[in-house]
């Protein structure tokens, strides 16, 4: 009579306890679990912080264009109130030519002053 139990243990063991094959397609189930998670945190991570990096550069642009456009705005009407002012006492077409000098007088030292550093740089 024993010999019927301990067989009837041993079988009822073998079934609760899996193969070996079966404890490692487990395991690799789930790294497979973990790794997918992992990736998709990634992702989300990657894209947000694209879509920042995007929005900032876009940001950090119309910035630069707004900037250059009320420069170059101001720099007109201070170039004409500058004329206007040397029409007071030369002629027009003396006043415009003196203007004319002085704008290529002030991208020349710019032009200096910005290859200067470059080349420091370098």
């Amino acid at each position: 009579m024993n010999q019927p139990n301990c067989d009837r243990h041993s079988e009822r063991d073998r079934a609760k306890t899996p193969d070996w094959s079966t404890l490692i397609g487990q395991l690799a189930d789930g790294f497979t679990r973990v790794f997918r998670a992992e990736i998709q945190l990634l992702e989300k991570r990657l894209s947000h912080s694209a879509s920042e990096t995007i929005g900032n550069a876009v940001t950090n642009a119309a910035a630069i264009l707004i900037l250059a456009a009320t420069t170059i705005a101001g720099l007109i009407c201070l170039l004409g109130g500058y004329i206007l002012l040397l029409n007071r006492w030369l002629p027009a077409w003396q006043a415009w030519g003196i203007g004319g000098l002085t704008i290529i007088v002030i991208g020349a030292i710019i032009f200096v002053i910005l290859n200067t550093r470059l080349r420091r740089r370098s």
